[in-house]
């Protein structure tokens, strides 16, 4: 992830977060390195930032540019867009953007069989992960 520093062990997230859960553009985070040399891992949200992450994957066997074309068909100046690589992308909906009819406008193309999408909220209490880690090992 992209940050800012902002503080002593605080961090503003500068980009989408791809793998997380419970994190958002702009978020401000504690982050402390476990080793000298080693990047801060983020411990908890101290301020968040109103954004809202979504996940999306094409599922449509078309190549980035026509994805690309299809997020921009159905975004608005409140929502941005990172992509990972040809069919996964992550989407950031701005405290101002119209979070609900964002959602259903991808609800709708995931019933045509274009994408699946995600929503990106904290699943685990604590945890920036979808399953517990001791479930992910065993």
């Amino acid at each position: 992830m992209w940050a800012k520093p902002v503080g002593e062990n605080l961090y503003q997230l500068k980009n989408i977060p791809f793998f997380s859960y419970g994190l958002n553009y702009n978020d401000i985070v504690k982050a402390i390195a476990k080793n000298e040399g080693s990047k801060p891992e983020i411990l908890e949200v101290v301020e968040a930032s109103g954004h809202q992450t979504l996940r999306v994957i094409f599922t449509d066997n078309k190549g980035k540019k026509e994805h690309i074309s299809v997020i921009e068909s159905i975004r608005t100046e409140h929502i941005g867009y990172e992509g990972w690589d040809d069919d996964q992308f992550t989407l950031n909906v701005t405290p101002s953007g119209n979070y609900d009819e964002f959602f259903d406008k991808l609800d709708e193309l995931e019933l045509k069989g274009i994408l699946s999408f995600e929503t990106c909220e904290q699943c685990i209490e604590g945890s920036f992960d979808a399953v517990p880690e001791d479930a992910e090992n065993g």
